[in-house]
């Protein structure tokens, strides 16, 4: 079967033709040329391998060179998936770790991608208003998106940072908090505070530039956005052994001085 041969561009519809020749070494030797078929086909552009999520919703806000991976499909490499927390914000998709384009961004509706090659070209993004854990799903050959929020706390870990707690204001080496295995919005931490102040970021990042709950009064916290310039603290005025439990369900916070026997 010998198809014409000529140039096609992506998303153009185009006519093909073509016929069978065939050549059947019996005896004697006979040939056989069908009359010519013709259909039509679209070719598409051979999507990307990888794919990133960035923007200030994103767990690693916009820096192409720290996005996080999308998992493909195992049977469907064009398929992407990504879970894990979104705040309140913006995102899009990077195909290269590093290079802001191309790009996959809002198209028509939230239920659809569009490619993305220019600076030149609409910069839309997808929005998230409230910080949760989600499964995006990503079809990049049919250019389709969903966005699922799932019935899980926002984030999977929490850190303590602060001249009251353990390690300081080493955010790099900042104290995890411990999930309630049976409860998953609960985060403890049980240990020694000294005077001072402390809030609680949800990575150990350096750059300061990601969420943390931060007091709205002494048994009540709210979600700092990375980047804002508001920073408000809670604080240890005496030095003892403490149980700290922050519930992500209610954004509430407990905090509480235990006393010790031998």
């Amino acid at each position: 079967m010998f198809p014409a041969l000529c140039w096609h561009h992506a998303g153009i519809k185009s006519r093909i033709e073509t016929r069978v020749i065939a050549t059947v070494y019996s005896s004697p030797v006979t040939h056989y040329t069908s009359e010519v078929v013709s259909f039509w086909v679209t070719p598409y552009e051979p999507v990307s391998t990888t794919l990133y999520i960035i923007g200030d919703a994103s767990p690693n806000g916009w820096r192409a060179d720290n996005a996080i991976a999308l998992t493909p499909d195992a049977d469907d490499p064009t398929l992407f998936v990504y879970k894990g927390s979104l705040s309140t914000g913006s995102f899009k998709f990077i195909t290269t770790l590093g290079q802001f384009l191309p790009s996959y961004q809002r198209g028509s509706d939230d239920s659809h991608i569009v490619y993305r090659t220019s600076d030149s070209q609409p910069d839309d993004k997808f929005t998230i208003s409230e910080s949760a854990m989600y499964k995006i799903t990503v079809s990049l050959l049919d250019l389709t998106i969903t966005i699922a929020k799932l019935d899980l706390p926002p984030y999977d870990h929490i850190y303590m940072v602060g001249d009251a707690s353990p390690n300081g204001w080493d955010i790099s080496n900042a104290t995890e908090l411990t999930q309630n295995p049976d409860n998953p919005y609960l985060f403890t931490y049980s240990g020694v505070m000294k005077p001072g102040d402390f809030k609680f970021p949800v990575n150990r990042n350096s750059d300061w530039g990601q969420d943390m709950y931060m007091k709205t009064s002494d048994s009540t916290m709210y979600l700092h956005h990375g980047g804002n310039a508001d920073d408000s603290k809670w604080s240890i005025a005496k030095k003892g052994h403490y149980i700290i439990t922050l519930n992500l369900m209610d954004n509430t916070i407990s905090i509480k001085r235990t006393k010790l026997f031998m």
